[in-house]
């Protein structure tokens, strides 16, 4: 068969590349890069923690209404389970862009664990299809990547990069680079910082190429759409949150409508309807603050967006109130589910009768 026009020239080109295998495959049982060689560095490839995850229930949205969604068309209840939690080590890696496509340069295959798309099949990924990279640039030393599909954005870098973190601590003495996707970088930092990370970060953008001296690397710790408990458990280790609020919690309406690309023209009128909710901004607070905010937290309203991914820090059995003025994907119903928390989803009809009505029953929902 005919290989498409742009395949066929990353064939002919030597050194991009055209498989993807799992890691194991190409590293079965753990291989020195120079074996043999008793005077030079070999450089170790293997797996150096494996943990099985544990089966979990995903369920529907809830919505105020009673009326199932059509979130992303996969809204149901079903059993899953967390993806079994892999650190692995690769000397002489090479690292293509954002989302940390790992691949091995010699047999120009990438490593499956690190292929990910949101809604194509792996081998339709643009990596196999690209007219060419930049040439690879070198990164010494050891590296550690945090890298994950869409962690440029503060859900998938707070709800499915930090928690590598956890995986390789026994290691984070050693490493000498913290390789994280580009995008909100202050608040990045910050939040390594806070949690006592302070290496160097290498900031990933699309089209970088890298050529690591020693690369740790994880699979994917949540499925598609799937945050899972373990998920929670650990963000709540690595940010110290205690197991039970020190005092009784308040109640927070995430206020967005200070951010351009989200504002509503009429969240500032839904917001003063409800005065018996504290407005706060958390994507422009510090971790310190945020934690202080959601640590206590026993209600959580807002519109749908990242500032719920922060419900990981609130204690178990909270109520989340999502008002959706549109259909999304259920990212937040499924983590409250991981989180204990009680989720209900509150449709806003974008019309004043509409937000009306979406209003009395927030009001119902909050009153204790």
């Amino acid at each position: 068969a005919k290989l498409p026009l742009s395949k066929a020239w990353q064939r002919a080109a030597k050194s991009l590349p055209v498989r993807h295998e799992p890691f194991v495959k190409m590293f079965p049982e753990g291989l020195d890069a120079a074996p043999g060689a008793l005077h030079t560095s070999p450089g170790f490839s293997g797996v150096l923690f494996e943990e099985r995850g544990a089966a979990c229930l995903i369920g529907p949205t809830r919505f105020s209404d009673g009326v199932p969604g059509t979130l992303a068309g996969e809204d149901r209840a079903y059993f899953s389970a967390e993806p079994s939690r892999r650190l692995f080590a690769m000397s002489g890696a090479g690292l293509i862009g954002a989302s940390g496509i790992c691949y091995v340069p010699a047999a120009r295959t990438v490593i499956r664990e690190t292929l990910d798309v949101w809604d194509t099949p792996l081998d339709a990924h643009p990596v196999f299809a690209t007219p060419g990279l930049p040439p690879a640039r070198p990164l010494p030393g050891i590296s550690l990547s945090l890298a994950t599909l869409g962690g440029e954005t503060f859900y998938h870098f707070l709800i499915e990069s930090l928690p590598k973190l956890a995986l390789a601590r026994a290691f984070l003495p050693h490493i000498d680079q913290l390789l994280v996707p580009r995008y909100i970088e202050e608040s990045k930092t910050a939040w390594l910082r806070h949690l006592g990370f302070h290496q160097k970060i290498v900031w990933l953008q699309d089209l970088d190429h890298w050529h690591c001296e020693q690369l740790l690397f994880t699979n994917r710790l949540s499925r598609h759409f799937e945050p899972n408990a373990w998920t929670v458990r650990t963000l709540r280790t690595l940010a110290g949150v205690p197991e039970a609020p020190a005092a009784p919690g308040g109640s927070l309406w995430l206020d967005r409508s200070g951010v351009s690309n989200r504002a509503t023209t009429w969240e500032r009128d839904f917001a003063a309807g409800l005065p018996q909710l504290e407005p706060v901004d958390l994507g422009s607070l510090s971790p310190k603050e945020v934690l202080s905010h959601c640590t206590s937290a026993r209600v959580m309203v807002g519109l749908h967006g990242a500032a719920f991914a922060n419900m990981v820090f609130t204690p178990p059995g909270a109520r989340i109130v999502e008002l959706m003025p549109r259909p999304f994907h259920p990212f937040y119903s499924r983590l409250a589910l991981a989180c204990g928390h009680a989720h209900v989803a509150v449709r806003v009809a974008d019309t004043s009768p509409g937000r009306a009505d979406a209003l009395a029953t927030v009001r119902g929902l909050v009153s204790p």
